[in-house]
């Protein structure tokens, strides 16, 4: 009865081990915003990814800053201004689409902070 238990604990740790682990990518800024600064991340996404993820915050004492998350066909799946001294939080879930998508910040005349990041 032992052996029996023994080769199904084993057979069980070589599955669990065998399973692939999950790792996610994030890309995105963690910066200050300067005046007339600006931000671009480009990244792939591929067919496999369902979701993609935006995360983060603008805070502003000064200026206003456009936030644009843009899919691969051009389109804004997120575009916001912000104006200070307001500040901006983000958490949301997007429909990926299998491609190069871009995540941009433009300062205007801005002063403040940026820790926006998408991550799938």
């Amino acid at each position: 009865m032992k052996k029996y238990i023994l080769i199904l604990v084993a057979a069980g740790l070589v599955f669990l081990s065998s399973c692939e682990k999950h790792s996610y990518l994030s890309f995105g800024f963690k910066s200050e915003i300067t005046k007339n600064s600006t931000g671009l991340d480009v990244f792939h996404v591929s067919r496999y990814v369902d979701d993609i993820y935006m995360v983060g915050s603008v805070q502003l004492s000064e200026g206003a800053v456009v936030v644009q998350l843009i899919d691969p066909d051009g389109e804004f799946a997120h575009l916001d201004t912000v104006r200070a001294p307001e500040s901006f939080s983000v958490n949301r879930y997007y429909n990926s689409k299998s491609g190069y998508w871009k995540l941009k910040y433009e300062s205007i005349d801005a002063v403040g902070e940026i820790d926006l990041h998408v991550i799938f």
